[in-house]
């Protein structure tokens, strides 16, 4: 995650990387820097699809990197791990995979029985998706390489692979292998919401084996609930005379203060009359 910032950096610093190595040519051979650090960057160099490279890399991290962020904390984000990690798989597969694999795969365990190894899953190079800054660059870098135009189809082909190769290695490894992780969704408050929840479909179960409903929710749940409608309109009233009040107020104030505007001017103007008099006698 950390790398993802380095990536955006070196892609910002490129074009200068490029000028000071193409700087160098013009040096007598003595001045030339021979550490290790700038053999390789001229290596980079040399390669035109390198800054696709690093906009690939930048691509699959950002996929990454909102799920690292999230779940890199001392909170308790066990019941929400379910559905934010089956999500990053998806976003992650959709890169590479058929549609309509992805479209047949409905549940979790469906996800993770997907060989994202097998080829014939695999979309075509064409629909690869690998970002629309990594296809920017490698048009560009397609113009210097009309001699060797199979490049371009190669680094395509090594995308797919490492994103095949990471899918597995995350599938494999995935937390959503363990039942415990996939059922302590049912704690997500927001899951509970939903109308096919786990609490919902219990209070269904409760009341078909013959439990009432009445006793399945509790009654101060169920009057809180029947009485939330008085309670909004009450609440709009008090609003609107809070709303009444407040600008009767404001006008009072601008009328007191329009008063005693008036009553320093009129002061004034007496004041000034009574000067005039005295000067005229």
């Amino acid at each position: 995650m950390e790398d993802l910032q380095v990536a955006k950096r070196a892609i910002e610093r490129w074009p200068a990387v490029l000028q000071y190595i193409d700087s160098q040519k013009k040096l007598p051979k003595s001045k030339v820097p021979t550490s290790v650090s700038c053999t390789l960057v001229k290596e980079a160099a040399a390669d035109p699809l390198f800054k696709a490279k690093l906009h690939f890399f930048a691509f699959v991290a950002r996929q990454l990197k909102p799920f690292l962020e999230t779940f890199q904390t001392d909170a308790p984000m066990v019941p929400f791990l379910a559905e934010e990690l089956q999500s990053t798989l998806m976003i992650l597969l959709s890169c590479f995979i058929k549609r309509d694999v992805l479209e047949n795969t409905k549940t979790v365990l469906q996800m993770l029985k997907l060989d994202a190894l097998d080829k014939t899953l695999h979309v075509p190079l064409k629909q690869l998706d690998i970002g629309f800054a990594t296809k920017q660059a490698l048009d560009k870098a397609s113009q210097k390489l009309q001699a060797n135009a199979l490049r371009g189809q190669e680094f395509k082909k090594e995308c797919i692979t490492f994103l095949a190769t990471t899918s597995k290695k995350l599938l494999e490894r995935s937390p959503l292998m363990y039942p415990v992780v996939r059922l302590l969704s049912s704690l997500d408050l927001v899951e509970n919401l939903k109308e096919r929840s786990l609490i919902s479909l219990c209070l269904v179960q409760d009341s078909l084996v013959g439990r009432p409903m009445e006793d399945a929710i509790p009654k101060a749940l169920v009057q809180h609930a029947k009485a939330a409608r008085m309670r909004y309109v009450q609440y709009l009233e008090n609003e609107k005379k809070k709303k009444v009040a407040t600008e009767n107020d404001r006008k009072r104030k601008e009328l007191m203060s329009d008063i005693a505007h008036q009553t320093a001017k009129r002061q004034k103007i007496i004041n000034s009359i009574e000067v005039m008099q005295r000067e005229a006698d």
